[in-house]
């Protein structure tokens, strides 16, 4: 019945029926009942109705139950009163990605394009999946907000959510949209850009992009550097990412880049480049356990087989056998190496997003177990 009510908008009825059924000494409402009387009278002043029942569902024990913790928080939204709606999201410990997206949508109908980016970010940092429904209405209170204010932080927070979520298009419409507003992109733009890029694979428009930072007189930082020799190497690029590693003028960053290199360089059988890019991380630091075994893995998809030998010896030597900073997937019948705190794999965006991907599942898979649904 009032479920009814709710659906009917009779939050008046809906209210006298809960008060009638509190006056039962036999049934004690449960996360349906309130979340039903709270939806009917979600129009209602919060003062009179929203508040009283949510301070029941404190005393009720069910305060942490993220089922009615978005119920709530629509309630709240609905009257206005976005710290109360704050204060809820908080309390919640296992948030699921419905009350992710009554907050986001909810600070997007107050036209607080800020708050609601600030949430679209952290959602995307917890792994959730980010639907068209949620990215639309934070854009669009992004977009609002950009229009008023002319603030470039708010746009690029759009283009890390996007690139994140390896959502290059997007990311690529978001950046004319920028431009249409007449903002000067900066390096967080640029980054967010070419990263997005780098998670699709997107050769020439990340060789775009890079042209268009030129053009716009930012300079490229070491982040910068790193995803566009990443990219030229997932693509088998590599002279052109050999060429982007001697331009680059971070000396301190040179060596991941050339780690970097070297990996695609395994990937391609490329042996004399694999052989310079690993002359050049030793000359610096001759005891560097993943060069060691990346130059093994490539002299063994060359058939170097005796470089092989000599390699594993030096491994031995150097007791690096069983160095703890890597870690070994097996897939079908390859083998990949991932070393801890570097980015020397090709495939190491594409694992990085699996992750994600498997993190937002087991998240919902837990927060699911803790809240009906209707």
């Amino acid at each position: 019945m009032l479920a009814g009510l709710a659906e009917h908008g009779d939050g008046i009825r809906a209210m006298e029926l809960f008060v009638e059924l509190k006056g039962m000494p036999f049934l004690k409402p449960d996360e349906y009942t309130f979340a039903s009387v709270i939806s009917a009278t979600s129009a209602l002043l919060a003062s009179d109705y929203g508040k009283p029942l949510h301070g029941q569902i404190t005393k009720s024990g069910m305060g942490n139950s993220v089922f009615l913790g978005t119920t709530l928080v629509s309630m709240y939204f609905k009257n206005g009163d976005s710290e109360s709606a704050e204060a809820v999201f908080s309390m919640i410990l296992k948030k699921d990605v419905v009350l992710w997206t009554e907050m986001i949508m909810g600070y997007s109908r107050m036209a607080d394009g800020e708050s609601a980016i600030r949430l679209l970010v952290q959602m995307c940092q917890m792994g959730f999946k980010i639907d068209s429904f949620v990215l639309s209405g934070a854009l669009s209170a992004c977009a609002d907000l950009a229009m008023l204010k002319q603030d470039l932080k708010c746009w690029n927070a759009m283009l890390g959510a996007y690139s994140l979520h390896g959502m290059a298009k997007d990311a690529l419409k978001l950046f004319d949209e920028i431009l249409k507003q007449e903002l000067k992109p900066d390096q967080v733009t640029f980054l967010s850009l070419l990263s997005a890029c780098n998670h699709s694979g997107l050769v020439e428009r990340g060789k775009f992009i890079w042209a268009c930072m030129t053009e716009n007189g930012c300079t490229a930082g070491p982040k910068h550097f790193s995803c566009m020799v990443s990219l030229l190497c997932r693509a088998g690029l590599l002279d052109e990412a050999e060429e982007m590693i001697i331009k680059s003028p971070y000396s301190e960053e040179r060596l991941e880049l050339w780690r970097t290199l070297l990996s695609s360089c395994v990937t391609f059988r490329r042996l004399e480049k694999g052989v310079y890019a690993a002359g050049q991380i030793l000359m610096v630091d001759s005891s560097d356990s993943g060069t060691h075994i990346l130059l093994s893995n490539l002299y063994a998809a060359t058939e170097r087989w005796r470089d092989v030998a000599e390699m594993r010896r030096k491994i031995r030597d150097l007791t690096l056998e069983k160095d703890p900073g890597l870690s070994w997937i097996e897939d079908k019948n390859n083998i990949h190496v991932f070393a801890s705190g570097d980015q020397l794999h090709p495939q190491v965006y594409d694992a990085e997003t699996e992750l994600h991907r498997l993190r937002g599942n087991m998240t919902r898979s837990v927060t699911n177990d803790f809240h009906p649904s209707f």
